[in-house]
């Protein structure tokens, strides 16, 4: 699975992946987001939509820890994983992550300039 997730990303210049597993393998990204709720509110929600109880103990142990989160520092790089709490609207969620990704972007072109000026100055030597 994870050959042909980044056979398929290497056809994208910009995409968004999503779930729960991509904390389990590695795969190029600028940006990781792992959404967390607390346990009490994830196992509510799990159990609205019709979960066994193992997988809701399951889950919400994992939450609990921090399970998620410690592979997405480690499979990424901390400074590339960001965590939102997911106990708001989905388009509160939504615009803190757009928030981090315009930052990102913004970070991207000012190094591409400070490369190009590096570059300007470097060749004005010989």
């Amino acid at each position: 699975m994870e050959k042909k997730l980044k056979a398929e990303i290497k056809k994208h210049e910009n995409l968004v992946l999503e779930g729960h597993l991509l904390c389990e393998i590695k795969v190029p990204a600028r940006l990781a987001v792992v959404l967390r709720a607390s346990p009490k509110v994830l196992e509510e929600r799990l159990w609205e939509k019709g979960y066994d109880e193992l997988k809701i103990l399951d889950n919400a142990f994992c939450e609990q820890t921090g399970y998620c989160l410690q592979k997405a520092g480690k499979n990424y790089g901390k400074s590339r994983v960001l965590e939102v709490k997911n106990e708001k609207s989905i388009k509160g969620n939504a615009g803190k992550i757009v928030k981090e990704m315009q930052k990102l972007k913004k970070l991207k072109k000012k190094k591409a300039r400070e490369n190009e000026e590096k570059t300007a100055f470097d060749f004005g030597n010989f």
